[in-house]
């Protein structure tokens, strides 16, 4: 049963793509989903809301002319 469900969040992370396929988001589709990948088993969060959240801020960032790197994305400096 956990197998299935950790099957699941992967192709929900590997499929993912932000509604209406923002121009950045193949830049930074890579690192989000890595991101995701490591920590869905650590979250109460499903890999859909992470998902949601992180690619926003790593469009976000990647407009803003930031390295794609999550590590940047998620500090708090």
């Amino acid at each position: 049963m956990v197998t299935e469900q950790v099957s699941g969040q992967e192709a929900v992370i590997a499929s993912y793509t932000p509604a209406e396929n923002p121009p950045g988001w193949r830049r930074v589709a890579g690192e989000v989903r890595m991101v995701i990948a490591a920590a869905s088993p650590f979250t109460r969060y499903s890999a859909g809301e992470l998902l949601g959240v992180l690619s926003q801020l790593a469009l976000f960032a990647d407009a803003e002319g930031q390295p794609i790197r999550a590590d940047l994305w998620l500090t708090r400096e």
